[in-house]
């Protein structure tokens, strides 16, 4: 580890966990939601609150009656969760005073249910198995089917709730609920598609991750944008920083979180009008495209990443052996942001 590197916050329990998601319905907070998959022990969700001005960790603990595989915050409301149990049941609950309370059952449209998205603007959540469910979270129905073959992962287009991307098989596509049929597919993006994400601010910026990390200009899909390859094995987690679009995160089963600078691939690039030359020494002190840092907290698979809502410079991640890691952005890649 980098002696220069910002410090790391380590949040450890003695549980397997999966499953990763900032809390999006609390705008104040550096707060994230784990679920655990409780093989040999009572299931839990972690609720984990950074408290970046004193550098310290606090966390309540809820009962939950099924060992969790993945989970998605509402952005809606603070303390509600989509939840995908153990036991194939999907739930959409609330934290109460020490455990979880089911507010609706959501049914999934396969057999395996195994991931699960919330839409950052609409009460909607896709959940993923051998096909694809949306739920309408206001109204409790379910509003229609994609018929994926077998989505690893699903998200939801930023600006739209009614387009949506899977990673399906070595396939990526998009999708429109409202006919649903395919908008646009991308055939062999990787031997697995295991996780997608969309530029929040360029949404036609779309990355995925398989044995290596692409990002994908939809108008022109023919070939990969950009194509990153600083992980060893596969990547489970993709996410683009909400303000800073500039900045990509992945999380790898080598163990490792990589912090990635996409210019080529932002609205950076927008604001710039043209192509960056990352050779160029006039832009030796601008942000280009490459590896920012790289964390090896973790000892086992990193399975999440995600950025904190409240704070653009903070992100968590999570592997296999129950760490959460909280870290920060360097000092010096944010000056070159925002000066």
């Amino acid at each position: 580890m980098d002696a220069d590197r910002p410090t790391s916050y380590v949040y450890g329990i003695e549980r397997h966990t999966l499953c990763l998601a900032a809390m999006t319905g609390d705008t104040q907070s550096n707060r994230f939601a784990l679920g655990t998959l409780g093989i040999t022990e009572p299931s839990e969700i972690h609720l984990v609150d950074f408290k970046s001005d004193e550098g310290e960790l606090q966390s309540q603990v809820y009962k939950h009656h099924s060992g969790i595989r993945a989970l998605a915050s509402v952005p809606q409301d603070p303390l509600q969760l989509v939840v995908v149990n153990a036991d194939h049941s999907v739930e959409l609950v609330e934290l109460t005073a020490d455990e979880t309370r089911q507010l609706a059952p959501i049914t999934p449209m396969g057999p395996e249910p195994h991931s699960v998205a919330c839409h950052s603007s609409n009460p909607v959540a896709a959940v993923a198995s051998s096909a694809v469910g949306v739920w309408d979270l206001a109204q409790s129905t379910m509003q229609c089917t994609l018929p994926t073959t077998n989505a690893a992962a699903v998200a939801w287009h930023p600006n739209d709730p009614r387009q949506l991307a899977t990673a399906d098989g070595a396939s990526v596509r998009t999708w429109d609920t409202r006919t649903r049929q395919p908008l646009l597919t991308i055939h062999h993006a990787h031997t697995k598609a295991r996780s997608l994400a969309f530029n929040p601010v360029v949404p036609y910026m779309l990355a995925s991750g398989g044995n290596m990390v692409r990002i994908w200009d939809m108008r022109s899909p023919s070939s990969a944008l950009l194509e990153i390859d600083n992980h060893s094995h596969w990547v489970l987690g993709i996410e683009f920083n909400p303000s800073h679009d500039q900045l990509l995160l992945s999380a790898g089963s080598d163990g490792l979180v990589n912090l990635e600078s996409v210019v080529s691939a932002s609205s950076a690039q927008l604001v710039a009008g043209g192509a960056l030359d990352t050779d160029s020494d006039t832009q030796s002190c601008e942000a280009v495209d490459g590896l920012v840092a790289q964390f090896d907290d973790h000892e086992t698979s990193v399975y999440a990443a995600h950025w904190s809502v409240a704070d653009p410079w903070i992100f968590a991640s999570l592997s296999f052996d129950g760490r959460l890691v909280i870290n920060t952005v360097p000092r010096e890649e944010k000056y070159k942001i925002l000066l």
